[in-house]
């Protein structure tokens, strides 16, 4: 049995490995390619949840994107140089005593947001305060499709919380005042 300390220096050694191997920024598969041979090594770290669960998803979940791994990863992303980065964080701040709020562009390298990746993203990405900014910033890029999706087939507010669950996880995503133009 590995203690607390040994599994995380397990997982800073596995993925100081694949960093070596695939850069900051390795795909699922290899992620999940990690996982499974920790758990390959170390039965006694495999936690079996439920009948779908395979006993690795605590280190990486390919459908939720968390784990030890996934926070590892995220971990050793946040502290990369401009010119190390994936995406390019662009802020402006203003003083606070001008009230006007902190903005933060997120654009990816030589790609477009589309509506559907973010839609994947929000639905795939878990509400917590640490997500909240990207969960923002998804609900701002899907809003036009969402407006004209609902315009053009008039779904139910049940159709809505499937294809956006994060007004059911975040209600304060949509304010008191603007239900109507949110669902509209």
């Amino acid at each position: 049995m590995l203690s607390e300390t040994s599994r995380k220096l397990l997982v800073k050694i596995g993925v100081s490995a694949l960093v070596e191997q695939s850069g900051f920024y390795p795909c699922n598969d290899e992620k999940q390619m990690l996982a499974e041979s920790v758990v390959t090594l170390f039965p006694s770290l495999k936690i079996k949840m439920e009948e779908e669960n395979e006993g690795f998803e605590h280190f990486y979940d390919p459908v939720s994107h968390s784990g030890f791994i996934e926070m590892r990863l995220r971990n050793l992303q946040r502290k990369l140089h401009d010119d190390q980065r994936r995406y390019q964080r662009k802020r402006s701040r203003i003083s606070a005593s001008s009230g006007v709020s902190i903005t933060l562009d997120i654009t990816a390298e030589g790609e477009e947001d589309s509506t559907q990746e973010w839609t994947t993203v929000i639905k795939r990405v878990k509400p917590s305060p640490e997500n909240l900014n990207t969960i923002k910033l998804g609900m701002e890029k899907t809003y036009s499709n969402r407006r004209l999706w609902i315009a053009n087939t008039s779904p139910t507010v049940q159709e809505i919380f499937e294809q956006y669950p994060r007004f059911v996880d975040m209600p304060y995503l949509v304010r008191t005042s603007c239900v109507l133009h949110v669902f509209c």
